[in-house]
């Protein structure tokens, strides 16, 4: 159950081996941590602090990547939970630990778990790699790109079209760079909104999750 006692059991129950198999193979407590995971509650940072430590080990990490992949990845641009610093980073560096060897076929996993990796990776890796070589100019011309984006989303958003407003948000989104997080939260919320409109709960809540 989702409560200080049986999330704080779960994770005392994750910190061995034999408390992770037992753990991993029960999809209500699996499903439990995903869920908790995606809160704003006080329990939230010992649900993803679980949820790593079953993808670490390589006895469970398979058991639990479906579904858990799904509910972290909405996570990976988060930078703190209640102190503890760079959750986002601990997530993508744990989410992507043998992505190598998915890349090169040497691991094959579900279509829809390999998409949500390769997501992650395009997000959190080759978007980092790409602002890396930019020169402050470009950053600042790409922002400035985003804002206007976000502009033409709220005038069609607001003129009905919700569907022009999500690819408008959408392709702001791929241009605002990371180190600009209020922009991106902000971005993601609208987007959210278009999703919910559209009928679209599940990614309307991986956009709120984002915000």
């Amino acid at each position: 159950k989702k409560s200080p006692a049986g999330i704080g059991l779960i994770r005392r129950l994750c910190h061995s081996n034999i408390g992770r198999i037992s753990v991993s193979s029960s999809k209500e407590a699996t499903l439990s941590l995903c869920n908790t995971s995606r809160s704003s509650d006080d329990w939230q940072y010992m649900a993803i602090e679980s949820l790593l430590l079953l993808l670490k080990d390589p006895n469970t990490r398979y058991r639990v990547i479906d579904p858990a992949v799904f509910y972290l990845k909405d996570l990976v641009e988060m930078r703190s939970i209640k102190g503890r610093q760079k959750v986002g980073e601990a997530i993508s560096q744990v989410l992507l630990q043998d992505y190598a060897n998915i890349k090169y076929g040497q691991l094959r996993l579900s279509e829809k778990v390999q998409r949500a990796l390769e997501e992650t990776w395009d997000a959190r890796v080759e978007k980092r790699k790409r602002e890396k070589l930019m020169g402050e100019d470009e950053i600042k011309e790409r922002k400035c790109m985003a804002t206007q984006m976000k502009k033409e989303g709220n005038k069609l958003f607001w003129g009905d079209d919700i569907e022009g407003g999500l690819v408008k948000y959408t392709e702001a989104l791929d241009l605002c760079p990371l180190r600009y997080r209020k922009e991106r939260v902000v971005l993601h919320s609208n987007r959210a909104q278009c999703f919910l409109l559209l009928k679209d709960p599940e990614n309307a809540i991986s956009d709120t999750t984002r915000a």
